[in-house]
């Protein structure tokens, strides 16, 4: 089987004559990254440019860096949809042996763990064009099943998928649904939150508030300076890597490879005027912090965390307040909160939910389709699932 990393190179546009001619009506064809030479970034970000759904995991702001730092194996391959010679989507891809415990060998979106959506990117209107195109190729290389994740399910993305997936005979089920907290910012930040928190709440957290003002000068503050942003990352990751993710392990400070993804993802995206970085101080100590990437009108909070000896005095969550005020000015539609399903801080806070959806596809008949289709059945069973991946009632 041909890795991921030379499987497509042969299908770049240039030697399509169609394509050279800047034809639109050129069907898609699938085109790895490295194919498109010093053409890439310009080809990336007018995608970008684009795109229907925003997913800041796939801007080249964050994913360069990502694949640079957080790809171990070199496994991952990013792959574009060409349409004559510009780009209608981006997937980002990889082989995998196993599904869950089970030998299967497919291909799935890659992602790492401190990446929120999954790897994909369309031009609006070319969703199913897009996904068409995917499958086509992946046939071709003689691979057999797709898992795709997460996407949000109530998308042009996810309904192009399972279009697409139809109108081709492609096996398609949705194996895993989860739902996120997700602000959705109308009218002014001070309604939202008399809306969104209860009284009694609102009462507690303004007494505590002035409880932890009583210890020293309080301030909220947003980075606004590109020479500080070094110092604001650092103080990040002592402040995160001494709290419980420290002892577990999971700091971002833990893993030279994720330490320099968090740094390079925030310098990039300020360089291209997408990130939101706020803290709460404590005469002038950072006790909570909170870096937010943006997408056009959209918000994804990347990365948060707090001062876990002030626990009693809720930093994390005065800090989500003071956060209301610059997603108002910062004239967002929505955030994305990145979080686990029930939360129970940002849950408690916002009041919308985002729903996502994991996919699985068989893009092979006879008894690939049914063995994918065993398998399911199986794993349905044995977790007590409904053909959607959620619990039965």
């Amino acid at each position: 089987m041909k890795p991921l990393a030379t499987a497509w190179i042969d299908n770049a546009p240039t030697h399509d004559p169609a394509a050279r001619r800047g034809d639109a009506a050129a069907p898609p064809v699938i085109v790895a990254a490295d194919a498109l030479g010093a053409e890439l970034p310009v080809v990336w970000d007018m995608l970008a440019a684009h795109a229907h759904e925003p997913n800041a995991f796939m801007q080249r702001w964050f994913a360069a860096p990502s694949l640079a730092h957080c790809d171990g194996n070199g496994g991952a391959r990013l792959v574009f949809a060409m349409r004559g010679t510009g780009a209608i989507a981006a997937f980002l891809l990889v082989d995998r042996r196993l599904y869950g415990a089970i030998p299967m060998a497919h291909v799935a979106s890659w992602r790492h763990p401190n990446m929120f959506l999954g790897g994909a990117m369309i031009v609006a209107g070319e969703e199913q064009a897009a996904w068409r195109a995917l499958f086509a190729a992946l046939t071709s290389q003689g691979r057999h099943y797709l898992v795709f994740g997460p996407l949000d399910r109530d998308g042009a993305m996810a309904r192009g998928l399972e279009r697409a997936a139809r109108e081709a005979g492609h096996g398609c089920r949705l194996v895993r649904s989860e739902q996120r907290a997700l602000l959705v910012a109308a009218g002014c930040a001070a309604d939202y939150w008399d809306r969104a928190v209860r009284g009694k709440k609102r009462k507690e957290l303004r007494r505590q508030e002035r409880r932890l003002g009583e210890l020293g000068a309080l301030a909220f503050e947003t980075l606004s300076d590109t020479d500080e942003m070094a110092g604001w990352c650092d103080a990040f990751l002592a402040l995160e890597q001494a709290g419980w993710k420290g002892r577990e392990g999971s700091a971002l400070a833990c893993s030279p490879t994720t330490q320099a993804m968090f740094r390079s993802v925030l310098a990039e995206a300020w360089a291209a005027g997408a990130l939101s970085f706020s803290r709460l101080t404590l005469d002038g100590r950072p006790i909570a912090m909170l870096t937010t990437l943006l997408d056009g009108t959209a918000g994804f909070s990347f990365k948060t965390t707090y001062d876990e000896a002030l626990a009693a005095y809720s930093p994390g969550v005065l800090l989500q307040r003071h956060n209301l005020d610059v997603v108002e000015a910062l004239g967002l539609a929505w955030v994305d909160s990145c979080a686990a399903p029930g939360h129970p801080m940002i849950d408690s806070l916002w009041t919308e939910r985002r729903r996502l959806g994991w996919y699985a596809l068989s893009l092979s008949g006879g008894w690939h389709r049914r063995a994918f289709d065993a398998i399911h059945r199986l794993k349905e069973v044995k977790h007590g699932l409904t053909r959607a991946g959620e619990p039965k009632p």
